[in-house]
Parts: C-alpha cells; sequence; structure tokens
C-alpha cells in the first residue's frame, strides 16, 4: 500500500486574514439569515464559507461559531437542493460530512429532502472507502482538519478535500496549512511538519590581537643575555688565573665580570619583561628565572 507524504515548511506559511473571526462568523450567519427569508445570496454565502479556513485555530476553538457554521452550510445545501442543484447540495454535504466526522447533526430541522440527501451521501461516502491522514511534527504542534481540534492521526476519513493546518505550539508565527486529497488510489496521507529552521546569525570574526610592543628586539635581547654570560664568564676565568695577583690582570678580570654582569642582567630583565607580556596577551603567564653562580 502507497502512502503519500507531504512536507509542509515556511514555503506554505498561513496568510494573514483579510477580516477578523468575529466579522467573518457574522457574515456567515447574516447571510444565512437572509438566504432562509428567501433572499438570492447563495454564492455569497457560499463565498463567506470558503473565507473560513482563514480562522481554522479560531473556529475549531469557538463552539458557538461552528455551529452557526454548519447550520449554514445545511441551509446552503438546501438552497441548492430547492433550486433543482443535486450536485451543488451533495458537494456541500460531503464536505460537511468529512468534516463533522463523529459528530451527531439533528438533520431532521432541515426538511425530509435534505435529510434523506444527508443518508445518501453518508452511504456513498461510506461505500468509497475510507482512508487515513497523519501528521507527523518534528516539533511540538497543534493540528486543524477542517476546522476543527485534530488528533494526530485520524482513521476512517471518507474520501476527498480536506483541510489541514499545523503550526507550532512555541511560536505563533510558524503556521502552515494545506489541502490534502484521500482517494481509492491514495488512501493514506502523512503530512510532516518541518518548521523552517531558524536563520544563523554569522559572528563577526574576532579582532586580530594587537602586537605587544618589546623594550627591544627579542634576538638583540638574546644576543645581549649570551654576551653578557661569555664576557663575565671571561672575566671569573681571569680573576681564577691571576694567582700572582698582578693588579692589570685583576683590574680587568673584574671589568669583565662587571661588564658581563651587567649585560646578562640587561638581557635577562628586558628579554623576561616581554616575555611575560606576549605570554599575558596569549592568555597565559610566561614566567623565566634566572640563576647565575660565579
Amino acid at each position: 500500500m502507497h502512502i503519500h507524504t507531504l512536507i509542509m515548511t515556511a514555503i506554505l506559511l498561513v496568510e494573514a486574514p483579510t477580516q477578523s473571526h468575529d466579522d467573518a462568523i457574522r457574515a456567515v450567519d447574516t447571510l444565512d439569515q437572509k438566504i432562509n427569508m428567501g433572499e438570492p445570496v447563495r454564492a455569497e454565502l457560499a463565498d463567506a464559507l470558503g473565507q473560513l479556513p482563514d480562522h481554522a485555530p479560531s473556529i475549531a476553538a469557538d463552539p458557538e461559531a461552528r455551529a452557526i457554521v454548519t447550520r449554514a452550510r445545511l441551509d446552503l445545501a438546501r438552497s441548492y437542493l430547492t433550486e433543482g442543484d443535486r450536485d451543488g447540495a451533495a458537494a456541500v454535504i460531503d464536505d460537511l460530512l468529512r468534516s463533522t466526522i463523529g459528530e451527531q447533526l439533528q438533520v431532521d430541522e432541515f426538511g425530509p429532502s435534505l435529510a434523506t440527501l444527508y443518508a445518501e451521501r453518508q452511504a456513498a461516502l461510506a461505500q468509497m472507502g475510507t482512508g487515513t491522514i497523519e501528521v507527523r511534527c518534528r516539533v511540538a504542534c497543534r493540528v486543524f482538519i477542517n476546522e476543527r481540534v485534530s488528533a494526530g492521526r485520524i482513521d476512517g476519513a471518507y474520501f476527498g478535500s480536506y483541510r489541514v493546518w499545523v503550526e507550532a505550539e512555541q511560536d505563533a508565527g510558524e503556521r502552515v496549512r494545506q489541502e490534502i486529497t484521500l482517494s481509492a488510489a491514495q488512501p493514506d496521507v502523512v503530512v510532516e511538519f518541518a518548521p523552517a529552521p531558524s536563520p544563523e546569525v554569522e559572528l563577526p570574526p574576532a579582532p586580530m590581537p594587537k602586537p605587544v610592543a618589546r623594550i627591544m628586539p627579542a634576538p638583540a635581547e638574546a644576543a645581549l643575555t649570551v654576551l653578557g654570560v661569555g664576557v663575565a664568564v671571561a672575566g671569573v676565568l681571569l680573576l681564577a688565573t691571576n694567582e700572582q695577583r698582578i693588579p692589570s690582570r685583576t683590574s680587568a678580570g673584574a671589568t669583565l665580570t662587571a661588564l658581563g654582569s651587567a649585560s646578562l642582567l640587561l638581557g635577562g630583565i628586558t628579554l623576561g619583561i616581554d616575555e611575560v607580556r606576549a605570554g599575558q596577551a596569549r592568555g597565559r603567564q610566561a614566567t623565566i628565572g634566572w640563576r647565575m653562580q660565579f
């Protein structure tokens, strides 16, 4: 058995109705009264009833409005029947039967001719067969079929057209509707409600960190440190080998040691400060320890 699947997306979004719920129901009620008084307003009443799918959720929640609509449809069918348009009357009754599955209507109040037609059409639809309408929502949703609150699945639905309205519970603006048809060739229809995903907001790229201003270039700091180590070591060696304590060698050794230490200290301090700044800029603390023995 073939199951036809429809995916309802934002492409089928419901447009705002041209009139309010109260105005739409009032128009139907007024025209229904006129047609009962014999005024030729059948076309106007049919058009007013055709506007009601725009208000599916509000009609579904309003029992009085649904009663007005049902009465108007029966009166419209009786008007067609009175004028000899049996096919027009049958079309109205068929839609009413598909819309009121499981409801008991007081059709006898509208005359024996209409009651007979109602029974005939009910038997004819049952003989043609029934199908299934299933609504699968990818988010929590509300379902309305032919302006009635509906479960997610309807079994035993007469063949013919149905007006399906689905809306997300968490977003009143995300609602779609579509007309589907059940038939012998396509008795089962699955409707999937797939709201359009929220547009992704592209964040601007993170700004590049500004380069940290150094006291002097890193190669110069490293060279100064290495040079200081070398000069200091030379001075220490000169002092260590001056066993005869020759004044000139002592003076030279002390001078080299002092200059080397100063160079090492200056290079080490500047290098240490610059590396700490760079480490902070990268989000981590750099620690540099220096140890010097003579």
